[in-house]
């Protein structure tokens, strides 16, 4: 099964993510495994999270099994405050792991 990693080092905000969706949305995969890897994302915002709602529909449409890796705490807290993480949760190993629990 053929994997296909994307490492982005654009920041995924409004200013830029047209410009990454026009440009890379070709190259998305439509079979085998896809990583999403966003170590290298200094700035993100919006935007960048509805660059990867397109990305998760794309998956679930042409049934890649998509996994995305290394967001930092801050993207997290976007993605809760935005009321997606049970959307999320299914393509980040560890979802909201990273928040202490309070007792």
């Amino acid at each position: 099964m053929a994997q296909t990693t994307w490492q982005p080092d654009t920041p995924l905000t409004m200013a830029h993510v047209g410009e990454v969706y026009q440009t890379q949305r070709a190259t998305w995969p439509t079979s085998g495994t896809w990583q999403i890897d966003l170590s290298q994302i200094q700035k993100f915002d919006s935007a960048g999270i509805a660059l990867l709602l397109a990305m998760i529909r794309h998956a679930q449409e042409h049934k890649v099994k998509l996994t995305i890796t290394h967001w930092s705490d801050d993207v997290q807290l976007l993605i809760e405050a935005q009321g997606l993480g049970d959307i999320f949760k299914a393509y980040k190993p560890g979802f909201g792991v990273s928040h202490a629990s309070t007792h």
